[in-house]
């Protein structure tokens, strides 16, 4: 064999098994870091909405203190309110009936238009310095929506302040106590859907773990949507969350005080 024709196979070789491994080593150590910065992303905006809510208890129960009242519900807004004026910020002048309860009576009573208290709550705490996220120098009549009268979720959707009575909701998996809780799902209306979701089943589950007992059916946390074990399906009928499909099957109400 001529010393040309040596050089020219020497030349064509492959990997070696060694160099193959390498490689593959590097390309699965990149993948790993990818999914745990996935993962590590996740889990950070879980903990920031988590932050959100419970900023807004935080702000619910500082404004109850300090003005002897529940925001949204106060008679008299524009004289205890700073820059509370109906010229400057109608959302937050709109008086409440002083019943102690943001909103109506039940969960559909929240929201459809700023002319309600569950707006005015948000716009009044705006106002007071207790949180931001809403326009509180927005027309009565406006509509729904985030910005607006809806405060945006780091994760999707949005969150309204609201009141119920005590007992079952649309589209719920367990019933709710009687008392304020912040209703996080997609809708703009007055009622909670199924079709109103903003969060996986394991997104909702990780959040009913971190504020309650992680079943969607019970506590101070309730998941709606749609029942069942298959993908699409929120949890099962005893409040397990799916939690290995990655639908956006669930929607949330988190109780912050009575």
């Amino acid at each position: 064999m001529t010393q040309s024709n040596m050089q020219a196979r020497q030349s064509e070789r492959g990997f070696t098994l060694v160099e193959l491994a390498i490689v593959m080593i590097i390309i699965g150590l990149l993948i790993g870091g990818i999914l745990k910065g996935q993962e590590l992303i996740g889990n950070a905006r879980i903990s920031s909405s988590i932050s959100q809510i419970k900023a807004i208890e935080v702000g619910v129960n500082t404004f109850r203190d300090k003005y002897a009242g529940m925001p949204g519900d106060l008679l008299t807004p524009q004289t205890r309110i700073p820059n509370c004026l109906v010229a400057d910020a109608p959302m937050c002048a709109r008086a409440g009936d002083g019943n102690s309860q943001i909103g109506g009576t039940d969960a559909a009573a929240a929201l459809a238009t700023a002319d309600n208290e569950n707006s005015a709550a948000m716009a009044q705490m705006v106002q007071s310095d207790m949180m931001g996220g809403v326009d509180a120098t927005q027309p009565v009549a406006t509509a729904s929506a985030i910005g607006v009268n809806l405060l945006a979720s780091n994760i999707a959707g949005s969150y309204k302040l609201m009141y119920d009575a005590g007992g079952a909701v649309t589209a719920g998996f367990g019933d709710l106590a009687g008392g304020h809780w912040v209703r996080w799902d997609s809708s703009t209306t007055a009622a909670s859907v199924a079709g109103s979701t903003a969060l996986t089943s394991s997104q909702a589950a990780r959040v009913d773990r971190k504020l309650d007992d992680g079943n969607a059916a019970a506590g101070s946390v309730i998941a709606t949507g749609s029942v069942g074990a298959a993908a699409g399906n929120c949890a099962t009928a005893a409040g397990v969350y799916n939690e290995s499909f990655g639908d956006v099957a669930c929607a949330l109400y988190v109780r912050i005080s009575q």
